[in-house]
């Protein structure tokens, strides 16, 4: 998640509900030097993208585990999100009120989005990869049209309650989802308020939506909430010890990932509720979450300056 998301591989036993019989050890990614706050794959499921506080952004090869590429910015990645074809990553750049789109082939800045007067905390590509949205230290959200050689501002919104942590599209470029510090999750549709319900935790989490958008998940507390489309609650899954900052739906939507203050990851079945794993092994806060797209892996970053890729093929 955003910088607020981050505030807020050596061989570790990965832990399992019930038997941990068969499960591989996960592969550690090292090479940052501070928080790792944001984690993300590629679509094509080879190549993950991590942010840093140490104003860092790296490109792994997955089955390696090698650096392909890294290149500094001026501030530390408060988020990083690829283009739904993988022809760009943006990042919230955080101190310099930008957003940015980088080559991530070369690591060469393809166009920086200003227009923000405060710290960006969060980006979001909609579906069809013409929308970015960016999400601000000021509570204002922006809306750019990054069709084009230029990003034009399409849409600005405000959140109206202090600095927004998260932003999260819908299936379609109508729909979306932000939370903000004081606690509310907000849905927005076609740019206007379409509901809101109150968070009982102001600390940072991210958000994410099913791929059919019928359920929205971010964390409260130590809890995961589920809630539909219309912001009715469909579960609250509890079994962390601590903050949840991250939370990430498998691409088929059966499976939901959460990552915690607690040090670990869980993985939870969304139709039951059931608490399926617990991932042991960063030895500081889990901060950031990413399933690949064949949801065979998933991938964590934390305070102890890792990423880790958890082999979760069923």
């Amino acid at each position: 998640m955003p910088t607020i998301r981050a505030m807020i591989v050596l061989l570790f036993a990965v832990h399992a509900t019930g038997s941990a019989a068969g499960q591989e050890e996960p592969e550690v990614l090292s090479g940052h030097d501070h928080y790792v706050g944001v984690v993300v794959f590629h679509p094509d499921g080879r190549r993950l993208a991590s942010g840093s506080w140490d104003r860092s952004i790296r490109i792994w090869d997955v089955k390696s585990g090698t650096c392909l590429r890294s290149w500094t910015l001026k501030d530390h990645v408060s988020d990083l999100e690829f283009h739904p074809q993988g022809k760009w990553l943006a990042s919230a750049d955080h101190d310099s009120n930008t957003a940015t789109l980088w080559d991530p082939a070369s690591g060469k800045r393809v166009l920086t989005i200003a227009g923000h007067e405060a710290n960006v905390n969060a980006v979001a590509v909609s579906s069809d990869g013409r929308l970015l949205a960016t999400g601000s230290g000021n509570g204002t959200i922006a809306m750019w049209d990054v069709g084009g050689e230029r990003a034009a501002l399409s849409k600005s919104l405000s959140n109206g309650g202090g600095a927004v942590f998260d932003v999260a599209w819908g299936p379609g470029a109508n729909m979306l989802a932000s939370v903000g510090f004081d606690g509310t999750v907000t849905m927005w549709k076609d740019g206007s308020v379409s509901w809101q319900i109150s968070r009982d935790s102001r600390d940072a989490t991210t958000l994410a939506f099913r791929a059919d958008g019928k359920l929205l998940a971010f964390g409260d507390g130590a809890r995961v909430r589920l809630v539909d489309e219309k912001g009715r609650e469909a579960a609250a899954l509890s079994g962390h010890d601590g903050l949840v900052y991250s939370v990430a739906f498998r691409a088929d939507g059966k499976r939901i990932a959460s990552a915690s203050k607690d040090r670990t990851v869980k993985v939870w079945d969304v139709d039951t509720g059931k608490l399926l794993r617990t991932l042991s092994g960063h030895t500081d806060r889990v901060l950031s979450l990413a399933w690949s797209p064949d949801g065979h892996s998933l991938a964590s970053g934390g305070m102890d300056k890792t990423v880790r890729i958890w082999s979760l093929k069923e």
